[in-house]
């Protein structure tokens, strides 16, 4: 699902008034049990992880960069050019969540939802434009000397079409 804010992004770079790209993820996580059932508030951009930070909640989330540059590829090549952007995250190195719960193997860490974001300020998360979340997968666990790695294709195509 894409937000209300990668809306608002979307078309900063159409009218030229970019200065922003997708180059981070978050995996959301918990540690132990049944992971929840989700169902995104496209309203929820920042605010959703920034309720995650709090250590209030069983979730919490890695701020993960790309591990690449995101590629462009083709749905149907008598339509587009690159109306597919696929983008891979590692949790390579990660131990702590945003909101202070530990990822491991050993704390039965399992990824049940990610997202796209643009981080402006590698340093600063509070600045962080969430461009979509989703929930449909299967949840991953975190295994003793493995890390979890994350593809995610994005297609922009005829459902996106509109104007007025």
């Amino acid at each position: 699902m894409i937000m209300y804010q990668g809306l608002d992004m979307l078309m900063k770079l159409l009218t030229g008034q970019g200065g922003v790209s997708i180059n981070t993820m978050y995996l959301e996580f918990q540690n132990g049990g049944t992971p929840p059932v989700i169902t995104p508030d496209p309203a929820d951009g920042r605010t959703y992880y920034a309720a995650l930070e709090s250590g209030l909640t069983a979730a919490d989330y890695l701020r993960i960069p790309f591990s690449n540059v995101p590629t462009l590829s083709t749905t149907d090549v008598s339509k587009f050019l690159a109306n597919k952007g696929t983008f891979f995250a590692m949790s390579t190195g990660q131990t702590v969540g945003r909101g202070g719960k530990p990822f491991s193997a050993g704390d039965g860490s399992i990824v049940y939802g990610i997202a796209l974001v643009c981080a402006a300020d590698v340093a600063d998360a509070s600045q962080d434009i969430v461009f979509s979340r989703t929930y449909n997968f299967t949840a991953i666990s975190k295994e003793v000397g493995q890390e979890i790695s994350m593809t995610w294709a994005h297609i922009l195509d005829e459902s996106m079409i509109s104007s007025s």
